[in-house]
């Protein structure tokens, strides 16, 4: 029995992306998974290629001390406000004050009730998942009113990064400063896709030469399920193998070929966004 993570124990797998030149580059590469402590951004001209939930908390940290910053954006991707932002007053720098502490202990059902509203807004969200609700509508159109005042209403930016897909078709992805960093004096955001990265920086699609002195990878991690070490099953067949494209499962408890192993979320485990 296995819950949840033959995956989980152990270093988290990352690798540079498959794109033609990559070894080619003279300047800094790095990756958020392996990041050089050392590196000194400040005055650089910085790509970012990636527009997940990496490249979305690296742009607005490192805009103000860039000179300049290329941001490669393959598909349009829903940027969202953050998770509870409805009870966070003052957004991130909200403070719970000595009197609501001292109200929540002696008034212990008053504390419950806020928990449970708290609990709610990310609990009794189901609908939202489910073509043509009301939730779903009412979401796709709040999020991306939301994301165009965000924007300033830049054209070029939200045509190409606002989806026309229904929220939750790609896991949301809350960015705070995100937006707001896109439209800065400092930084080109481009949507025409990668054709090679040469000694000096990024030649997008267009043929368009970006030259930067960091290329920053915010490509993402190995998040498969395939488990960390050898799990053999009939005819001597290694899971890893077997699931090398994803996981083949039955409800998902039993997998197939591996009649004695059962696991318990695993293949769906919580936030696998499958």
């Amino acid at each position: 029995m296995a819950k949840q993570g033959m995956h989980n124990p152990r270093p988290i797998k990352w690798q540079w992306p498959d794109i033609p030149g990559l070894e080619d580059f003279k300047g800094l590469r790095l990756h958020p998974a392996r990041w050089d402590m050392t590196a000194d951004l400040s005055g650089k001209r910085v790509a970012v290629i990636g527009a997940g939930s990496s490249a979305l908390q690296i742009d607005p940290t490192i805009q103000p001390i860039v000179s300049k910053l290329v941001n490669f954006i393959r598909s349009p991707t829903w940027v969202t406000a953050e998770y509870g932002q409805a009870f966070a007053r003052a957004g991130r720098d909200t403070k719970i004050t000595e009197a609501e502490i001292n109200s929540f202990k002696s008034d212990k059902e008053a504390f419950l009730e806020h928990r449970r509203k708290l609990l709610d807004a990310s609990t009794k969200t189901f609908d939202l998942y489910f073509k043509d609700t009301d939730m779903q509508r009412q979401a796709f159109r709040a999020n991306r009113e939301l994301m165009r005042q965000r924007l300033k209403g830049n054209e070029e930016i939200c045509n190409k990064l606002i989806p026309d897909f229904e929220v939750g078709c790609r896991r949301v992805s809350p960015g705070h400063g995100y937006l707001e960093a896109l439209i800065e004096s400092n930084v080109t955001a481009v949507f025409d896709g990668i054709k090679l990265i040469n000694e000096t920086g990024i030649l997008d699609n267009s043929n368009v030469q970006h030259d930067v002195d960091v290329i920053l990878c915010a490509t993402g991690f190995d998040v498969s399920h395939r488990p960390a070490f050898p799990v053999f099953g009939r005819g001597s067949e290694n899971l890893r193998d077997f699931w090398n494209q994803g996981p083949i499962h039955y409800l998902p408890v039993a997998s197939p070929r591996v009649s004695e192993l059962f696991q318990w979320v695993q293949m769906l485990s919580y936030g696998r966004g499958r």
